[in-house]
């Protein structure tokens, strides 16, 4: 089984949603990183030989395509 790795971007965005959704409502941005691959967000990610990197942690409908420069490092 590969290791599974965020990139710090894609870290500091699920911690900022987290938190987003946290100040809205006690418990929610715990739940929010509980499922944050099932909720309105999409997780872009490479394979690589030894590990899998999640490149961006990224809502359906907010700046589409922002992360895109990260598969190249």
């Amino acid at each position: 089984m590969k290791d599974i790795d965020l990139h710090r971007s894609a870290t500091a965005e699920m911690i900022e949603a987290a938190r987003f959704y946290e100040r809205r409502r006690n418990g929610v941005g715990f739940r929010f990183l509980q499922y944050f691959f099932t909720g309105p967000y999409n997780v872009v990610y490479r394979v690589e030989e030894q590990r899998v990197l999640v490149l961006a942690v990224m809502h359906h409908r907010r700046r589409p395509g922002y992360w895109v420069w990260r598969r190249y490092r």
